[in-house]
């Protein structure tokens, strides 16, 4: 039967979307937590007798299609004994069930075809559908309302789970510390499976005095199928005792190159309600970084290509060493408070600089007592150079370890290359000025074997 509405309804309709438009532009700092409307509620709404339309039009597929019904934001900020069981049969405060862009379907909530957890819950499943043909995919998201973590520490998810999968799809679970505009995957859900129910828990080192906190449950899958997603008392647990994580990031984060392996870096500490600790400094020479999660240490080897560095506030300027010549680098900067597992970031938009090492140039240097090269680097080091008397194709290699010395080592191993001819390369110092020293001592670590036996002495 052709269903029908009046002009009124639809002035009234697009009223809402207005007034939603509006709502959003009034919160620009809390994204707001609504309820979407399926095709079930709009037959309640319109299912009025023919007869009292006095101008009709037509119901189209059009406006089947989820829409988005203001509701006041909802910020939970004290979770003590905080359970959400969806006692009740619509969403919970706060919460929205999310149509994706061209699929079908809904969170629902109550009791579906099979008795799970204790009383009502929350499922997608793909029996229920109000659709027929099998091809209609289901894909839905069900998101929660905000919460503010700021005065938490290990905080800890847990909810009940009953997930069956066909062969299709995936159910996925995932957290946002900026109110849903980007999103962490937990888990997800794909591989075929019989029926099965766990209560799944985590703790979640990220979320530590976080303000902006929400969760996502995603069911994708067949309509017309077995398939189905059961969710049971969401609940959030944490010590309510660490600082929260910074209110705002430093300013004016600048890099200079120093000298060929040397590159300084300048800032403006964070000001604001909430003032960091620490910064955590992160280099590589890709540009990609990872959201920092826990308490990182300083990784200094930074020749490598990556390295992080912990800096006091305060401080304001830090110097990174040993870098390669001709290089460029990338640096980022978090500010963070606390330490270990309640080590509390803001990820916000962290500033980033690059700065490009020069040119090395080779000069005859003056080298202080107590130089000492210790080839931990994968490499030859700057200025040395090696080379192949014979064209054997064989010369000293770099980054060697656990078999001789302590760390890395270089060498040249004939075992590597048995039916080469002849093997004939020499590994060349870089240039020293000894001017000014007299009684000159030279020491190494050596392991040299020949047909006759091995040779593991210090040589000075």
């Amino acid at each position: 039967m052709r269903k029908l509405i009046t002009p009124t309804i639809l002035i009234l309709f697009l009223a809402l979307v207005a007034n939603a438009k509006n709502a959003d532009e009034m919160h620009p700092n809390i994204r707001e937590c609504v309820r979407t409307n399926t095709e079930e509620n709009y037959h309640k709404d319109f299912a009025q007798p023919q007869a009292s339309l006095t101008h009709p039009v037509e119901f189209t597929e059009a406006l089947l299609q989820p829409t988005t019904m203001l509701e006041e934001p909802v910020v939970i900020s004290d979770i003590t004994n905080y359970v959400e069981g969806f006692d009740s049969d619509g969403l919970p405060n706060g919460w929205q069930s999310v149509t994706h862009n061209d699929y079908f379907g809904a969170w629902n909530f109550g009791i579906s075809s099979t008795p799970f957890g204790s009383g009502n819950y929350a499922y997608m499943e793909g029996s229920l559908t109000e659709y027929t043909m099998y091809s209609i995919t289901l894909y839905a998201d069900l998101i929660t309302c905000t919460y503010d973590l700021s005065k938490y520490s290990n905080v800890n998810i847990s909810f009940l789970s009953n997930y069956n999968h066909l062969g299709y799809g995936f159910a996925s679970f995932s957290y946002s510390l900026d109110n849903g505009t980007t999103w962490i995957e937990v888990f997800k859900r794909t591989e075929s499976t019989p029926i099965y129910e766990t209560n799944f828990a985590t703790g979640i080192s990220n979320l530590t005095a976080q303000p902006y906190v929400k969760f996502k449950f995603t069911y994708k899958g067949t309509a017309k199928s077995l398939g189905h997603w059961y969710i049971d008392d969401f609940q959030i647990t944490g010590n309510p005792s660490a600082k929260p994580s910074p209110s705002n990031n430093p300013t004016y984060f600048k890099a200079t190159p120093k000298s060929s392996q040397e590159i300084n870096l300048t800032w403006q500490d964070a000001t604001g309600f909430y003032i960091p600790d620490n910064y955590l400094i992160l280099v590589n020479t890709t540009g990609i970084f990872n959201m920092p999660s826990g308490e990182i240490t300083n990784d200094l080897n930074i020749y490598d290509g990556s390295g992080s560095v912990n800096v006091l506030k305060g401080e304001e300027t830090y110097t990174f060493n040993n870098l390669r010549p001709n290089t460029k680098y990338y640096f980022t900067i978090y500010p963070y408070n606390n330490t270990g597992t309640e080590t509390a970031y803001l990820i916000k938009t962290p500033p980033t600089a690059n700065a490009t090492t020069p040119e090395h140039i080779c000069t005859s240097d003056v080298i202080l007592p107590g130089y000492l090269e210790t080839f931990d680097d994968t490499q030859i080091p700057l200025c040395w150079t090696t080379t192949d008397n014979v064209a054997s194709g064989v010369t000293w290699e770099f980054g060697k370890s656990g078999t001789f010395g302590t760390g890395n080592y270089t060498s040249v191993d004939w075992n590597h290359y048995q039916g080469t001819p002849e093997i004939n390369t020499d590994l060349i110092s870089r240039e020293f000025d000894f001017s000014n020293y007299r009684d000159i001592e030279v020491s190494f670590d050596q392991n040299y074997k020949t047909q006759v036996g091995y040779y593991n002495t210090t040589a000075t």
